[in-house]
């Protein structure tokens, strides 16, 4: 395929941190192994672009991805360039979904000319937390399964869930404690998240109760896509049915 030079500023590839709103700031994730995996196959199915430069340049060449053998992205260049990075360690970025990812790796070239990356090194997945939270009504489910118990969730998004539970569950529960495959479902359709961990609990004022936030720790990349479409389009259509007025 083809490879692309130019001489824009890196700063295009990082994420504004000058945004006010908490929920519009950046965070960063290291994808586990499989996750790492599944968006490397998807970048090469689709012929997705990847970014590199050397740290510390403005020097910034692009590449499509051709094939993914589960060590390596392959690429072809264009005739008309020849690649200043080849052999050195250099700083690698991609779009995906809105949603950019981060690495370090090297650009290599095999006996049969075609240039590859090493993807040895740790993939970040950089995003702005920019999605709606759906809350639990009489209308609209949202059921959270650990360890093949079942609760009704007060909320969700999609970086975890809310859940409000007797007193005394807290003994089953602590900070930081983790719970691998568990189930988000809302209103019937299911997710299944790969790690949750408890990130707070805190009491309930003037009731017996206390408070669970949970946070998605790891989650397909997939089904994190279908997730997010699925809290941001269920909240557009509550608003919508309170706007007009009429029922669930």
């Amino acid at each position: 395929m083809k490879m692309t030079t130019t001489s824009a500023s890196t700063s295009t590839f990082t994420s504004n941190s000058n945004s006010t709103s908490e929920k519009s700031k950046p965070y960063f994730r290291a994808l586990s192994v499989d996750e790492k995996t599944d968006m490397l196959d998807m970048l090469a199915k689709r012929r997705y672009k990847i970014t590199l430069w050397e740290k510390g340049t403005k020097h910034l060449e692009q590449f499509n991805a051709l094939q993914f053998d589960a060590k390596s992205i392959l690429f072809i260049d264009m005739i008309d360039y020849q690649t200043q990075l080849l052999n050195r360690p250099v700083l690698a970025c991609f779009t995906y979904d809105n949603t950019q990812y981060f690495t370090k790796c090297t650009l290599l070239l095999n006996k049969e000319f075609d240039y590859y990356i090493e993807f040895k090194d740790t993939l970040f997945k950089c995003e702005k937390r920019n999605t709606f939270r759906l809350n639990m009504n009489s209308n609209y489910a949202i059921k959270f399964t650990i360890d093949d118990r079942e609760f009704e969730a007060v909320d969700a998004s999609i970086g975890g869930v809310g859940l409000i539970l007797d007193k005394t569950e807290k003994v089953s529960f602590r900070e930081g404690l983790k719970f691998a495959k568990c189930t988000l479902n809302l209103n019937t359709s299911p997710y299944h998240i790969a790690l949750c961990e408890v990130v707070h609990i805190t009491p309930v004022p003037n009731k017996d109760k206390i408070r669970l936030g949970i946070k998605f720790a790891i989650s397909p990349v997939e089904i994190e896509r279908k997730l997010c479409q699925q809290i941001n389009q269920d909240f557009i259509n509550m608003k919508k049915r309170n706007w007009s007025g009429s029922s669930w």
